[in-house]
């Protein structure tokens, strides 16, 4: 069965685009979307006992309202991230978030490995020129889809409008990892952008839950099952409730644990789930979505 991994970085600090090749080859994973990294210096593996701390909080709607306040603390200066678990353990460094996405350095990769890796077109509303940027990678060999990151760029759906226009005008795909944005405003967003094939990160971290009722209403909506945000209870209650068709295989590396992956696909087999279905979430779906890319 073959395996596609929607959702990775490219982090040279930590894997470069041969490391990229090796580390799928040990996980059985045949081709590769690759997009930016998120920050100047590598962000290596967090405490797993304080990500299930983040991801239990998170679950429950009426405890998000205090998470969605401890992120907005952690964002004090514009294009930082000071951690939360470096204020509660005491140690850890302040990450600078790219405010301009190095898309550069991912076609370059995607250059070198043709046949086992794609490029997603990482674009933020804030930045100057960003329509220059998404018209300089568009059309590129290897360029699948738009993808924005509205929780660490710091804005909300409704500034992300613009960019959803371009990606429904090409009839590109576009990976969105939501910020804290209400209920009302995704019910808005995906109102208007029905008809664009719209992929949610991490299980639709941070709300989860909260918004799945949303996408299960648009057969064109789906969510990743990537990162540490997601384990296997989360997986295994997202892929219950929306199908197996509408969630596609991600590990998020070289973020987390590096073995990420191989733990996603042992999560996704001890499934009562159908050969098919575990062929929708591993490479069919994505393959539908990026059928004009592949």
């Amino acid at each position: 069965m073959m395996i596609i991994d929607c959702h990775a970085h490219f982090e040279p600090g930590i894997l470069d685009a041969a490391g990229i090749i090796a580390r799928m080859d040990q996980h059985g994973i045949q081709k590769t979307a690759l997009m930016s990294k998120m920050t100047t210096a590598p962000i290596y593996k967090k405490s797993d006992y304080l990500m299930g701390i983040q991801r239990f909080i998170l679950s429950y709607r009426a405890l998000r309202p205090i998470a969605k306040r401890l992120d907005s603390s952690f964002h004090k200066k514009e294009g930082e991230w000071d951690p939360w678990y470096r204020k509660l353990l005491g140690k850890g460094e302040i990450y600078e978030i790219l405010h301009r996405p190095d898309n550069q350095s991912v076609f370059d990769a995607v250059v070198e490995y043709p046949d086992r890796l794609f490029g997603w077109i990482f674009l933020n509303p804030k930045m100057e020129n960003w329509e220059q940027e998404f018209e300089q990678w568009n059309g590129t060999k290897g360029a699948i889809g738009i993808k924005i990151h509205p929780f660490w760029h710091r804005y909300s759906l409704v500034e992300a409008r613009p960019i959803a226009q371009l990606a429904e005008k090409y009839q590109l795909p576009l990976m969105i990892h939501l910020g804290f944005d209400s209920v009302e405003t995704i019910s808005a967003f995906a109102s208007e952008f029905a008809h664009l094939s719209v992929i949610f990160s991490h299980a639709a971290f941070p709300l989860y839950g909260g918004i799945w009722s949303i996408l299960k209403k648009n057969p064109r909506f789906y969510v990743d099952l990537s990162s540490h945000h997601v384990d296997a209870s989360i997986l295994r209650k997202v892929i219950k409730y929306l199908g197996a068709e509408r969630c596609l295989y991600g590990t998020d590396d070289p973020y987390g644990d590096e073995k990420a992956g191989v733990w996603i696909q042992k999560w996704v087999y001890s499934l009562r789930l159908s050969p098919e279905e575990q062929e929708l979430i591993f490479s069919r779906n994505f393959i539908e979505i990026m059928h004009h890319s592949l």
